[in-house]
């Protein structure tokens, strides 16, 4: 990820760490991570507790993001 391209929301650098330690890098397109995100909300998850390190929570995110890597939401660098 160039210098240019750093995800600014909590969110986003959230996600990216997360997809990091799994050893996948994906481009970052703001759109998709907010797209993630939504779904993340939507399923009735809290980021709050995510960022509280609720391992329910972040199962779930690590699960999410996997699709989203599947369908292609997320591109592989």
């Amino acid at each position: 990820m160039n210098s240019n391209e750093q995800p600014l929301k909590a969110s986003h650098l959230f996600m990216n760490r997360i997809l990091q330690s799994a050893g996948c890098r994906v481009r970052y397109d703001p759109e998709a991570f907010d797209k993630v995100a939504r779904a993340f909300n939507k399923a009735g998850h809290s980021w709050v507790a995510l960022f509280q390190r609720s391992s329910r929570e972040v199962d779930f995110l690590k699960r999410l993001l996997v699709v989203a890597v599947k369908k292609k939401v997320l591109v592989k660098k």
